[in-house]
């Protein structure tokens, strides 16, 4: 009688531990759970007032007009928390208004080859090229009953559009070397780009810009387009 009562006792011991360490183990889940809350708390918290501080000084940079901080700071907001919309639609208003500055006029002529627009553009900074108005594009060649294959540097384009280049601008403009042959300030040495009727580019690199129709002969058309370059820029026409 004894015995079961001994085993009975200590089957209740067990049971007691059993659930004290249950109600231990549930407690400190129930503190990390806690805890783990509280820090997801905490954190979003310090996004808003990062957000909230970073677009008020953002403000305070464009009122000084120092875009470039600005935008700076609407990026770095985007970074940390990408669905900020008020940050989104700002950066996108401080791109149009500079796309929308220093704006040049001009005709680029349909029989000339490369044209220099004087216009030199900046790494990094976005420009918008627009075109209208028609020139007549003409291509004649004699053929015999195969016909020709229209080689592969003619097919990038579609003929008769409104291409560009830029022209690398060095920081040395050394004299001319006796004996040195005149470059060629007509031919950009750059892979062009498609322009058409209007697009935004952001050079790579430091420039001049060229515009020119694509054709292979240039000197059989007619007609020219009006050109509208804007953005950030230095003019030297």
């Amino acid at each position: 009688m004894f015995r079961h009562a001994l085993i009975f006792a200590t089957a209740i011991g067990c049971l007691v531990a059993a659930s004290v360490l249950v109600c231990v183990q549930s407690a400190a889940r129930g503190q990390i759970g806690s805890r783990g809350t509280d820090l997801s708390r905490q954190e979003r918290q310090l996004i808003e007032e990062f957000v909230n501080r970073a677009l008020r000084l953002a403000a305070q940079y464009e009122a000084s007009g120092n875009y470039d901080r600005a935008k700076r700071l609407l990026k770095t907001v985007l970074d940390v928390s990408p669905e900020e919309k008020r940050a989104r639609d700002r950066l996108k208003e401080l791109e149009q208004r500079e796309l929308s500055q220093n704006r040049v006029v001009f005709r680029v002529q349909a029989n000339r080859g490369w044209q220099d627009t004087g216009v030199i553009v900046f790494a990094g900074r976005p420009v918008a090229i627009e075109a209208r108005g028609e020139w007549v594009f003409r291509m004649t060649h004699t053929v015999g009953p195969d016909g020709m294959q229209i080689p592969k540097e003619w097919r990038e384009f579609p003929l008769g559009a409104l291409i560009g280049a830029i022209q690398p601008i060095t920081m040395e403009r050394p004299g001319p070397r006796r004996g040195a042959k005149k470059a060629k300030r007509d031919m950009p040495q750059v892979k062009p780009f498609l322009v058409g009727s209007k697009k935004v580019i952001t050079p790579e690199y430091t420039g001049r810009l060229f515009l020119k129709i694509h054709d292979s002969d240039e000197s059989d058309n007619a007609g020219n387009l009006v050109v509208q370059v804007s953005g950030y820029l230095q003019s030297q026409r």
